[in-house]
């Protein structure tokens, strides 16, 4: 089974190989617009797919809804500069994995959450500063 935290979905590396494809195929499936336009319409997430707004869900959605017009039409009609593809955030990779494996220590048990989390806000925070330190502040 993918797990689903915040707005990432990903699947447990090292799991049998009929579990991996079934989340495969699970995953597949919840990225098809017919599924991003119901989750649309049921949580107020916007669709990773500009398909899903044409669909009855998200129509359905928009009308009962008209302030969900506004992040869409934000994100189809702005352009697309250095400012809005978002922060550069130079070691995010090494951040994100040191996070996901916190994470994953904690949703199989090997280790204590709070501790897990703390022990990867500390290293993060050391590859931060290693980040900041090559580049001179």
């Amino acid at each position: 089974m993918p797990g689903i935290y915040g707005r990432s979905l990903w699947i447990l590396k090292g799991r049998p190989e009929a579990e991996q494809e079934a989340a495969w195929k699970f995953v597949k499936w919840l990225m098809e617009p017919e599924q991003q336009a119901e989750w649309f319409a049921g949580s107020g997430y916007l669709p990773v797919r500009i398909s899903a707004y044409d669909l009855p869900a998200a129509q359905s959605a928009i009308d009962e809804y008209p302030l969900f017009r506004v992040p869409i039409d934000l994100f189809l009609e702005a352009p697309s500069t250095l400012e809005s593809l978002g922060p550069l955030l130079g070691p995010i990779r090494d951040v994100r994995e040191v996070v996901a494996t916190a994470m994953e220590e904690t949703v199989v048990g090997s280790r204590d959450p709070i501790e897990a989390l703390d022990a990867a806000a500390a290293e993060a925070n050391d590859i931060v500063e290693d980040y900041n330190r090559r580049l001179g502040d």
